[in-house]
């Protein structure tokens, strides 16, 4: 769920990454999304760090009954 940043000593973390794996562990195999990067993706995304502005975003999580 790390990986090294462009700049020396600094690092990048996946929330995707890291939820997907803890889904997998958990024996959950289908999960979708994570397809959006936060941190590179101002259009979609504020970032008070980056841009000194703020806004809200929200994620959903859902299970979906197994197909009878």
């Amino acid at each position: 769920a790390f990986s090294r940043d462009s700049q020396p000593n600094h690092w990048r973390f996946s929330l995707a990454h890291a939820a997907t794996l803890a889904l997998n562990a958990a024996g959950v195999f289908e999960v979708a999304g994570g397809d959006h990067c936060t941190a590179s993706d101002p259009v979609h995304f504020y970032s008070f760090r980056a841009e000194g502005q703020t806004g809200r975003f929200a994620t959903l999580v859902w299970l979906e009954p197994a197909p009878a």
